[in-house]
């Protein structure tokens, strides 16, 4: 948990920096912050958090300016082979034996697979009414009997796969939780939080403008990754959940301090 709040600090960290300091500097001070992220959650092998400091690094540093668009694309395309390369790595250690295109092309195919499965029982109203998104603390998560592991281990044992963790698109746990009922309202909530957030950005000056670059940032990070994860990590939820709260309450007079 602690580890998965970095990318999350330093995301805010070069938001504030790219406000408040002359652009050259901010840069400087940004890319400590980043290589220090990218270095200790390699060590620790989350692929996933390289991607999120990645691609929210990149949008706060858009949107404040501190890159062009040239900058953009040449740090992309060097985040996406850094990605690629512990892919391999891990592939090699494990000895899988298949190659990077199989790779992705499995792991797509099981997480459509696993979205078919979840779509089939939640139906309309849902299957499991929100004990997967419970499944996120542990500590609720061991009080439920039998299948009582983490949301991906809980979906892995309903498209019979054991327990394993298994992704099933941004869709999955809502549907296998809600339905498509809760589908449509999740990602109604979704995009109301991406459209607030960042026209929220957009109106308020100083660190505040920092905040919400940087949650704009975290949103729609988490939202491209979630597309195949699914949004059921519980340091995301709750990140979610207090931006919303937030978000409602800036929304009431976004020029009031």
């Amino acid at each position: 948990m602690a580890a998965h709040l970095l990318p999350l600090g330093t995301i805010l960290l070069v938001s504030l920096t790219g406000i408040e300091m002359e652009k050259k500097k901010a840069r400087s001070v940004s890319l400590v912050f980043i290589i220090f992220t990218l270095i200790t959650m390699g060590i620790l092998g989350y692929r996933t958090q390289i991607a999120l400091t990645i691609i929210g690094v990149l949008i706060v540093m858009a949107f404040t300016e501190m890159v062009t668009l040239e900058e953009i694309g040449v740090l992309s395309g060097t985040g996406a082979l850094g990605l690629i390369a512990m892919t391999s790595l891990r592939d090699i250690i494990l000895q899988t034996k298949i190659s990077i295109i199989d790779a992705v092309r499995y792991r797509v195919g099981l997480t459509l697979s696993a979205y078919d499965i979840l779509a089939d029982l939640g139906g309309i109203r849902g299957f499991t009414h929100g004990f997967v998104h419970v499944a996120s603390y542990s500590a609720l998560a061991n009080l439920m009997p039998g299948i009582a592991y983490s949301p991906r281990r809980y979906i892995g044992v309903f498209v019979g796969a054991g327990n394993v963790s298994i992704t099933s698109t941004i869709m999955g746990p809502l549907v296998i939780d809600f339905g498509l009922i809760g589908v449509f309202f999740g990602m109604m909530f979704l995009g109301f939080l991406l459209k607030k957030s960042y026209l929220l950005m957009k109106s308020v000056e100083g660190r505040e403008k920092a905040l919400f670059t940087a949650l704009y940032a975290v949103f729609l990070s988490y939202s491209i990754i979630g597309i195949e994860t699914g949004i059921v990590d519980l340091e995301v939820l709750l990140t979610f959940f207090v931006g919303f709260l937030y978000i409602l309450y800036r929304s009431q007079d976004p020029t009031s301090k």
